[in-house]
């Protein structure tokens, strides 16, 4: 048969060529296009979910209904159904309870919970009974009963955190994205867990990782921040304290395998073994991942350390400028040197009154000055460069890209005026006219 006295077409589904449409009762239909165009009961509602099948409704009360067929595969008794988020399951709800069932309507998660989610690992359902939750399996298996206040996978806690803050902010020295912090914690399968008001941490088979007594714990993508009576540690996936819970603060240092800790108001560095690399004495201690070390700041004086927590430059300058290879190094008259990082030594003595950095795409050298009551003398300053002419002895210096070459010219003595040239690595011109 084909309806006529229509509306409009609802849905059409082109590829398995069944298509329906609503009547002026407004009650919707499935019709098949093919020989037998047959018309299946009128419902209420059609919801186009997955594949073949529809959920539909009919008098208030849901079950779905298969295309191929026209036929029910679970029947119009439920309060409502969802799809679960997983192929082939659907959420069930009945008596304000809910379940979980396949497409062909066999049971999977009997009608017993006040809710149902399958968690962002799509390999657990997370389920709740009587206002506490628990872990079930796929398959409707439970894992972890209904009694605890929150759970969550350290992957969904990952991802919230990433999601918050809006980078990647816990990456390390290893530089992993987030995505795959995330895919290696869905393969360890522990869930965060809150009971009786405090937290642990256990795995799928309920043995407890970290044990269930901390005030919070924290997930950074490669172990847990532990706070117990206003302290802080660390452990890593395995339940292993690698920082005691001492320290009254705790901070991932990014791109180091180190955590920045506060104790009585002043600043350290701890390594992910518990070491103490620099001792709680600063104000502020920063890390610089190019450079790979710790500035650190007590007061107005300002030094630094290495990855080891060794000082190469005392706390006593009262400016420190750290690039990748080098530092300029401020003192108490304001007059700087350069620091090797290459070398852990100074190259120069504190000669300079001021320095400029300039460059050609990736190529990068600095003008430094001296002031004297004549003239501003410059010197060049290229990193790495053993040849580099750091004598301040030249009123003007300039950078010609095509040739690569540098041109540095000497104070006017009456009516001439010296230059010479240089490239990088090789020895300075003998001086010419200009």
């Amino acid at each position: 048969m084909t309806p006529v006295d229509l509306d409009s077409v609802f849905y059409f589904n082109s590829s398995s060529k069944y298509y329906f449409y609503f009547y002026r009762s407004r009650k919707y239909y499935l019709i098949t296009l093919d020989k037998k165009q047959q018309v299946s009961q009128p419902y209420n509602k059609i919801i186009s979910y997955s594949g073949n099948f529809l959920i539909v409704n009919k008098n208030n009360t849901y079950g779905v209904l298969d295309q191929l067929s026209n036929k029910l595969v679970i029947d119009t008794i439920y309060q409502n159904i969802y799809y679960s988020g997983q192929a082939g399951k659907l959420i069930i709800k009945q008596n304000n309870k809910y379940g979980l069932v396949s497409e062909n309507g066999g049971i999977i998660l009997r009608v017993i919970y006040d809710s149902i989610e399958l968690l962002y690992s799509a390999d657990f359902y997370r389920v709740q009974k009587n206002g506490m939750y628990g872990i079930c399996d796929l398959a409707g298996k439970e894992l972890l009963p209904c009694t605890y206040s929150s759970i969550e996978t350290t992957a969904e806690y990952v991802k919230k955190t990433i999601a918050s803050e809006q980078q990647e902010r816990y990456s390390t020295s290893k530089t992993l994205s987030a995505d795959h912090q995330i895919s290696m914690l869905l393969k360890k399968n522990l869930f965060l867990v809150k009971e009786k008001g405090v937290f642990g941490v256990i795995d799928r088979n309920q043995k407890i990782i970290i044990p269930i007594q901390y005030d919070s714990i924290g997930e950074n993508g490669y172990g847990y921040e532990l706070q117990q009576a206003n302290k802080y540690g660390y452990a890593d996936h395995t339940g292993r304290v690698l920082i005691s819970v001492v320290y009254d603060e705790i901070d991932k240092v990014e791109q180091a395998d180190a955590f920045y800790f506060y104790d009585n108001k002043k600043m350290g560095i701890v390594s992910m073994d518990s070491k103490i690399l620099i001792k709680p004495l600063y104000d502020d201690i920063e890390y610089d991942p190019e450079a790979k070390v710790y500035i650190m700041d007590k007061g107005d004086s300002s030094g630094v350390a290495n990855t080891l927590g060794e000082i190469i430059i005392p706390v006593k300058y009262d400016d420190i400028d750290v690039y990748k290879t080098h530092c300029f190094v401020g003192n108490t008259d304001d007059r700087y040197a350069i620091f090797s990082f290459n070398s852990n030594k100074f190259i120069t003595g504190f000669s300079y009154d001021d320095y400029e950095e300039k460059g050609y795409r990736n190529f990068t050298y600095y003008i430094l000055t001296k002031e004297t009551e004549d003239d501003d003398l410059l010197s060049l300053y290229i990193p790495d460069d053993p040849g580099t002419p750091l004598k301040a002895q030249y009123v003007e210096i300039t950078y010609n890209s095509s040739k690569e070459q540098f041109k540095l010219y000497f104070p006017e003595k009456g009516e001439k005026q010296l230059y010479q040239t240089y490239s990088m690595g090789h020895v300075l011109s003998k001086p010419m006219d200009y």
